[in-house]
């Protein structure tokens, strides 16, 4: 029914736009920023290792190699010097696995968990920390 039909997209609106403001709420933060970084990096990744169309892996290729710009560039040297270098060359890595995902597909996987951890560490911090 019409009114059936309404109610539906009226649900559907509200849900939209009580997911949105809690997204809104966690990208407000610095914390949150990272932790969206990470998973768009790891849904990217795995795009680009399983999916067959040209179009879709060269977005995924370009969205992995802006996420990894975003996470190098916000890598803080002054607390702890060696884990952000540790960071910053397990980022160099990745991003070679992204640019060579054709010659070097054990890279890429390696990559994927690597984030994968990096993903799920991450979000086990406590973002008021």
């Amino acid at each position: 029914t019409q009114k059936g039909l309404q109610m539906n997209f009226a649900f559907a609106r509200h849900e939209y736009h009580t997911r949105q403001i809690q997204n809104d709420q966690l990208i407000d933060t610095p914390h949150g920023v990272i932790e969206k970084t990470l998973e768009v990096l790891l849904v990217e990744l795995r795009c680009l290792k399983n999916i067959d169309s040209v179009d879709r892996r060269n977005q995924a290729r370009t969205k992995s190699l802006i996420a990894l710009n975003i996470l190098q560039t916000s890598l803080d040297f002054k607390p702890d010097e060696n884990l952000a270098e540790n960071l910053f060359r397990l980022y160099e890595f990745i991003k070679n696995s992204v640019l060579n995902y054709r010659e070097k597909i054990d890279d890429l996987i390696a990559s994927i968990q690597i984030v994968s951890e990096l993903y799920e560490s991450w979000c086990s911090i406590n973002s008021k920390d």
